[in-house]
């Protein structure tokens, strides 16, 4: 196993499902902002959320594909794949793979649905969403369950370690999704909803926090030689200043100041710090164990 490659897929695979959450959540629960529909009960998608929803889509879906070919180009032998694909089991892996493989599909026919002339039904838009939603949230477990099917790691058999990964797999998708409203130019447009976004966020990360002191906890007691080399050893710069500073403690005050508006603090520095964080998170678990 390439440690660059797993980290690089427990980090984009996660992002990547996590923003398909936010997007689908947002477009499932909330349609009436962002759906015009005709007599037949069609979608006829507004200009502007049509970037918003169908650009977000697409981001997700290459982000979920790119973690696909760190996974491909992990395995020592690659062509596996398609034993996989022709005999599928219930193994743990097989449903990873098969829930990351219908994450990029879903987010493909959901942009293709608001960024072309398709014109689906809404009730069709709603049932892609919500299996898009069930796919991330397996895509999420799954980034932390890999790990923990690996034996003879006492570190990585926490089932904190799950929770862990999915708080950080939707923080990090709700960050990508508030900097793709601003890459998107629609930030003037959207900035309420980024504001929304962001105070989950916050939230979220504070809950992380608290897992994470419980799992650093526990692991006192379990595997005592990987916290010493989070907290004291060669990853402690990493863990302290990357992890808990930049990634967890300074993006929750900066969230906190914008909902509080004591302070002006552009919204995408507070989501690349959870970004820059989400990627220590998994740097740090991988490379301590």
């Amino acid at each position: 196993m390439s440690s660059s490659l797993i980290i690089a897929y427990l980090f984009l695979g996660g992002a990547g499902a996590g923003m398909l959450l936010v997007l689908s959540a947002m477009s499932f629960f909330f349609p009436a902002r962002g759906l015009s529909v005709d007599g037949a009960g069609r979608l006829r998608p507004l200009g502007t959320h049509a970037r918003l929803y169908g650009l977000g889509y697409c981001v997700s879906a290459i982000t979920c594909a790119v973690a696909a070919l760190c996974l491909v180009f992990d395995m020592a032998r690659p062509d596996a794949i398609l034993g996989l694909i022709l005999h599928p089991n219930a193994s743990v892996v097989s449903v990873g793979a098969y829930a990351l493989g219908l994450c990029i599909a879903a987010g493909a026919v959901l942009s293709a649905f608001w960024l072309t002339r398709i014109g689906p039904r809404v009730a069709l838009c709603r049932i892609v969403s919500a299996l898009a939603c069930v796919a991330a949230l397996v895509v999420m477990a799954y980034t932390g369950l890999l790990l923990g099917i690996i034996p003879h790691v006492a570190f990585w058999q926490s089932p904190l370690i799950v929770a862990l990964f999915m708080l950080s797999s939707l923080s990090c998708g709700l960050a990508l999704a508030v900097l793709a409203i601003m890459a998107f130019r629609l930030l003037p447009l959207f900035r309420d909803v980024a504001s929304r976004l962001l105070a989950i966020d916050g939230a979220l990360i504070a809950i992380e926090l608290a897992v994470l002191a419980v799992f650093g906890a526990c692991s006192m007691q379990t595997a005592p030689e990987a916290m010493e080399t989070l907290t004291t050893g060669s990853l402690a710069t990493l863990f302290w200043a990357g992890l808990v500073a930049a990634g967890l403690v300074v993006p929750l005050a900066m969230e906190l100041a914008l909902r509080a508006k004591r302070a002006e603090i552009h919204p995408c520095i507070p989501a690349l710090l959870v970004l820059a964080g989400g990627a220590c998170l998994r740097i740090c678990i991988v490379f301590a164990a």
